[in-house]
C-alpha cells in the first residue's frame, strides 16, 4: 500500500469502526459483526440449499414423468457428460443397450440439458460439433436443373387424383410463382 492510498480507517476493525460509527463499546459492536457474519452465512446457506432442492425437484420430476425411467438416467449421465460413470462411451452403444434408437437417446438428452439449463457437451451432435469447426457449413444452393429434374421425377410420383383440394391450391400458387419468377426474367 502507498502513502496516498493510505486512510486511518483501514487500521480499525469492523468492529471498532462500527462502535466509533454508533458511540457503542467496542465488546458490543464486535459482537454485533459476528452475529451480521453469522446471518449472512446462514442466508447463504439457506438460499444454496433451496437452490439445490429446486434443482433436485426439477430432476425428480422429469425422472418420474411418463417414459423409460432407466433411458432417462442415462440420458441424463450423458446431459452432465458424466457417462464414463455409467459404462458407456457414446450415445449408439447406450442406446442399442438399452434396446432404442441413438436418436431417442440423444432427444432425452438434449431434453433434461434445456429443463435443467446444463450447458451443451459433446454429445449435442449438432449445436457442439459446428461451434468446434472454425470452417463454416455451407450448404449447396440447389441449380435450376436440379430443381427441375426434382420437379419432373416429383409430377411422375405423383398421383393427381389422390391430392386433396389444399394441395391442389398450394401446388398452383407454387407454380404460380415460378411463373411470375420466369416472366421477371424474361423481361430483364
Amino acid at each position: 500500500m502507498q502513502p496516498a492510498d493510505w486512510r486511518p480507517e483501514d487500521l480499525d476493525t469492523p468492529a471498532e469502526q462500527l462502535a466509533e460509527k454508533f458511540g457503542i463499546p467496542v465488546a458490543t459492536a464486535q459482537r454485533m459483526a459476528d452475529w451480521h457474519q453469522s446471518e449472512l452465512a446462514n442466508h447463504i446457506e439457506r438460499t444454496s440449499s433451496a437452490a439445490s432442492a429446486a434443482h433436485l425437484h426439477r430432476i425428480l420430476a422429469w425422472m418420474l414423468g411418463p417414459g423409460d425411467a432407466k433411458a432417462k438416467a442415462v440420458a441424463l449421465c450423458f446431459a452432465a457428460d458424466l457417462q464414463p460413470l455409467i459404462g458407456w462411451h457414446n450415445l449408439s452403444e447406450a442406446a442399442t443397450d438399452l434396446g432404442m434408437t441413438s436418436a431417442n437417446l440423444s432427444k432425452l438428452q438434449t431434453e433434461i440439458q434445456a429443463w435443467l439449463a446444463l450447458p451443451e457437451t459433446q454429445w449435442n451432435k449438432t449445436k457442439y460439433r459446428f461451434k468446434q469447426s472454425n470452417q463454416p457449413i455451407l450448404k449447396e444452393m440447389p441449380t435450376v436443373e436440379r430443381v427441375a429434374q426434382s420437379f419432373r421425377r416429383w409430377v411422375q410420383r405423383v398421383d393427381v387424383e389422390k391430392l386433396t383440394v389444399d394441395q391442389k391450391e398450394r401446388i398452383i400458387a407454387s407454380l404460380s410463382e415460378i411463373v411470375l419468377f420466369s416472366q421477371s426474367l424474361e423481361e430483364q
